[in-house]
């Protein structure tokens, strides 16, 4: 009889962890993005919510295969990549986001940056 120990459901619960506060931080951006109505956090907030979908996917997976055999096998790299092309995605929507707002002004007009002379 196999005795997994704990290590699955430790590795259960850091994917569930990392997944549920992705989801909060889309929720959190979903809720700017209807305030501000910025296409742009709108498809950052999409892309946290896929990828905190895409976390809790992968953590149950993992935890069936750490319950299953004694040397499971890693993620398959096709999932990995997209889990990770999706993070930097959003991080990169999340800056320009918040470059695109730093840049207006309270009225939504372009703020224009003179120089002096």
């Amino acid at each position: 009889m196999k005795d997994p120990g704990l290590q699955p459901e430790r590795t259960a619960l850091a994917w569930r962890r990392t997944g549920l506060s992705m989801l909060v931080n889309g929720a959190l951006l979903v809720r700017a993005a209807a305030e501000a109505k910025s296409a742009a956090l709108i498809s950052v907030s999409a892309l946290v919510l896929f990828a905190s979908l895409l976390m809790f996917g992968i953590g149950a997976w993992r935890r069936r295969a750490l319950m299953r055999t004694a040397s499971p096998s890693s993620p398959h790299a096709a999932w990995m990549l997209l889990l990770t092309a999706s993070i930097w995605l959003a991080a990169g929507g999340a800056l320009l986001s918040m470059h695109l707002a730093a840049t207006r002004s309270p009225d939504g007009r372009p703020l224009l940056i003179h120089k002096s002379e």
